[in-house]
């Protein structure tokens, strides 16, 4: 599920100026605009659905059995990178850095089971709303992207346990 602060993004016009605010500010990614709140709001759901799929594969004995699929793009990324995780989390976005409270995160099967890091799921998000929502994503939102990719054609075909 998605849920939009009415408060908060009741006004379209309001949404438009505190999100160029934002960008001003440097806590969510350059080159987007206000619709990059859906494409983040999409990407918590794609790194929850992709880590309840891929988790019961053997790829759990090398994720660990406590990281979610943010996670191990965030450990990826650094690594391709050359830059430490921080250093990820800073060239995307202060909201990036983010810790997000539990409550915040819908996905209560995530939480409950340990797969939930509040760091990593918003560096997540904010990386895939950069990506989908720039024109000219940065490195680090595009190297998530390609990481992204080979856990999308491991999940291909596999369907959540109820």
């Amino acid at each position: 599920r998605i849920y939009l602060n009415k408060r908060k993004f009741g006004s379209l016009e309001e949404m438009k100026k505190d999100w160029q605010k934002d960008i001003d500010n440097g806590f969510h990614p350059e080159g987007t605009s206000e619709s990059a709140i859906l494409y983040h709001e999409m990407a918590h759901q794609m790194d929850s659905f992709l880590t309840q799929v891929l988790r019961k594969d053997d790829l759990q004995q090398h994720w660990g059995n406590r990281k979610n699929i943010s996670t191990v793009i965030l450990e990826e990324v650094s690594k391709n990178l050359g830059i430490s995780q921080d250093d990820v989390k800073a060239e995307v976005s202060k909201y990036a850095q983010k810790r997000a409270s539990v409550d915040a995160y819908d996905d209560r099967t995530i939480i409950t089971s340990g797969f939930y890091n509040g760091y990593d799921v918003e560096f997540f998000a904010e990386a895939m709303a950069e990506y989908i929502g720039s024109k000219k994503p940065r490195r680090v939102a595009v190297e998530v992207w390609s990481c992204l990719q080979k856990y999308i054609q491991q999940a291909d075909g596999k369907e959540l346990e109820r």
